[in-house]
């Protein structure tokens, strides 16, 4: 009967986990729906709004000093905004909300090149 015990006890323990991880979800969850998806909501709709703006108006937003490693980039000009919620350029569910991503396009004249011999060095340039 000892081992019929030792399992009664694995099988409660295992049930009583569960339960922590059902409360621990729900508590997330809730805290998800009465902070975090308001937040996010709002952000997303003043980045849609600003982004209509800025193609109606069209005026460019020029970055001076876009990168310290390489400064002879020069003067950039922000353009082409774009925002998703799902990662791939689409939309997620309004009131699913879990991320928000805006992309746009910095520009300016000329040519710009960056030697990279290895992986290693593509890699340092790329973060």
């Amino acid at each position: 009967m000892n081992i019929l015990e030792e399992l009664k006890q694995k099988a409660e323990a295992k049930k009583v986990t569960e339960r922590e991880q059902t409360i621990r979800t729900k508590s997330l969850e809730r805290t998800y729906k009465k902070i975090l998806l308001p937040r996010m909501q709002f952000m997303f709709d003043s980045l849609q709004e600003l982004i209509k703006y800025l193609e109606i108006i069209q005026e460019p937003i020029v970055v001076h000093n876009y990168s310290q490693n390489h400064p002879q980039i020069g003067p950039l000009v922000q353009r082409k905004y774009k925002i998703n919620t799902d990662g791939r350029m689409g939309f997620a569910d309004y009131n699913r909300l879990q991320q928000i991503n805006l992309n746009f396009y910095c520009e300016g004249p000329g040519y710009f090149e960056i030697p990279a011999s290895n992986n290693n060095d593509v890699n340092k340039e790329y973060a």
